[in-house]
């Protein structure tokens, strides 16, 4: 078998940790920083994997945060860690407790509870912005049923600044779905008319709740955001600046603000940046606050244009201090694309200790702990995946993966063909499918598919890689055909020249055994 151990799948599948490798994988920027393992050694990765795999065994999701191992070599500050996974885990009252108090008008009650609230979040270090947590999870919901619910509490209770932010919380979220996704020069005009109308209630309502207490902080970020819907950055600095004014150090505020701030919705990285700094002067207040300390840094990667690999390297400076789930996941994302399966395996750990129900995430971990030789938990992560969402190909991909490395063929069959029927249009299923057969030498099967994968993707490298290396190993003829049209279509690109290389080598190998086929006399004339 030819040139199989270059990639991290193979690898995997014959049994091998990408650390054997991962001399030969890892890339490098023009700083010399490995993209493959930037900083961690053999070492670090397997405790970080067996601290990891520990924690996650605690069932209580708070406890398993605090028990989680951070990034090797970092240095994130534990205030900020524990605030974080209190911010993520807390308790918080639901949307039925909320409804079923409004419906029973026992507002008193729940006007106590939202008190007790927002208490909790002044006062409590357990409970970082928890009524702001709460009205982002009630009120971020279909208007049909709660619209006349909030309706019904305002005019109740009128003195109630929780009612008037919670109708101009809901109202903000209705002109976000008027308003849609399209830019406004792709939106109708109709659908910008109610956007304007629901913002003016929203302005209407929060103005309403501040003059009733101040320290109801939803009231500023249902402005905040109403100002960014409706891309009104002046609007939106000046609610960041009131909000902030009556609390320096609110998470929440500083969080909501960085993603108004951004270039895309008319913003800076000057504007991003000079938000955080003044987060950064608030932190011994508020110990959360640190996770926005790179926040403008990963903005810019996020926005370079500059390629997974890049991303990585640029990535992989910017976690000395804990961040945000969506920053883990992201930079998660850009290291497994980048084949950088040790920082990838921890990023996306990172992002599930503070994010289980991530899903996509996790079935990107299995993947990687696949590659890194663990591929028992690999099985059990891609099961978690099928149990959460049964309708998603990437559990499947991922279990098929593990199964693999593990030589259970038949079991890897079965996965990855109920992923190749959830999502026909992906190729790694389909391509991978074919590499079973053809380790299994079950030619007529991977030739098939190897066509099949060259008709649906004519223009993807590993289609016609699967073809040479059928016509290699079999041998199968016509690998001149699939060398020259290899050639022509990825021969410019300089990844794909160790390919180019094996291929030729292969003809090289075809060419010599015609000639011994040639030159070999016939049974009947041999003396």
């Amino acid at each position: 078998m030819q040139g199989v151990g270059r990639w991290a799948a193979c690898a995997a599948m014959f049994g091998m940790s990408v650390f054997a490798i991962a001399a030969q994988a890892a890339t490098q920027d023009s700083s010399g920083a490995s993209l493959q393992n930037p900083g961690y050694s053999r070492k670090d990765i397997v405790e970080f994997m067996a601290k990891a795999k520990s924690a996650e065994q605690i069932k209580d999701p708070l406890q398993r945060c605090l028990a989680y191992p951070d990034p090797p070599g970092s240095h994130w500050t534990p205030a900020a860690v524990r605030a974080y996974c209190h911010y993520r885990f807390q308790p918080l009252m639901s949307v039925s407790e909320i409804e079923g108090l409004i419906r029973s008008r026992q507002f008193a009650k729940l006007d106590g509870r939202m008190k007790a609230a927002l208490k909790a979040q002044q006062t409590d270090p357990s409970a970082p912005s928890r009524l702001n947590l709460i009205y982002d999870h009630a009120f971020t919901a279909d208007a049909t049923e709660l619209r006349p619910l909030l309706d019904d509490w305002k005019s109740a209770d009128p003195q109630s600044a929780f009612a008037y932010a919670a109708s101009a919380w809901l109202y903000m979220d209705m002109a976000r779905r008027a308003r849609g996704e399209k830019y406004e020069n792709d939106t109708p005009q109709a659908s910008l008319d109610k956007m304007r109308d629901l913002l003016a209630y929203v302005e209407t309502d929060a103005y309403r709740s501040i003059s009733l207490d101040p320290n109801v902080m939803p009231a500023y970020v249902a402005l905040i955001y109403g100002a960014n819907i409706s891309e009104n950055t002046e609007y939106a600095t000046h609610f960041i600046d009131d909000a902030l004014a009556q609390s320096p150090a609110d998470f929440t505020v500083y969080n909501t603000a960085t993603l108004v701030l951004q270039p895309r919705w008319h913003g800076s990285i000057k504007a991003m940046q000079d938000l955080v700094d003044r987060a950064h002067a608030n932190e011994k207040k508020n110990p959360m606050l640190a996770v926005l300390k790179n926040y403008a840094a990963f903005y810019e990667v996020d926005q370079c244009g500059c390629g997974a690999q890049q991303q990585t390297v640029r990535y992989s400076k910017l976690f000395d201090e804990v961040t945000t789930s969506g920053n883990l996941w992201n930079a998660g994302d850009a290291a497994a694309d980048a084949g950088a399966d040790p920082l990838a395996m921890v990023l996306l750990s990172e992002t599930l200790r503070f994010n289980p129900s991530a899903t996509r995430a996790r079935s990107q971990r299995s993947m990687r702990l696949t590659s890194l030789g663990d591929a028992a938990w690999a099985v059990q992560q891609a099961d978690i995946v099928i149990k959460q969402d049964p309708t998603e190909s990437a559990g499947f991909s991922a279990r098929a993966f593990a199964l693999e490395s593990m030589h259970d063929y038949p079991s890897a069959e079965i996965a990855l063909k109920k992923a190749i029927q959830l999502d026909p249009k992906e190729s790694w299923q389909l391509i991978e499918l074919g590499n079973i057969h053809f380790v299994k030498h079950e030619w007529s099967d991977a030739w098939d598919i190897s066509n099949e994968a060259i008709a649906k993707f004519p223009d993807l490298p590993d289609a016609w890689i699967l073809r040479g290396n059928i016509q290699m190993d079999q041998p199968r003829a016509g690998l001149k055909d699939t060398f020259d049209e290899f050639n022509k279509r990825f021969g410019n690109d300089p990844e794909w020249k160790e390919r180019l290389d094996e291929m030729r080598e292969g003809l090289q190998v075809e060419q010599q055994r015609h000639a011994t086929s040639v030159a070999a006399p016939s049974e009947q004339n041999r003396g």
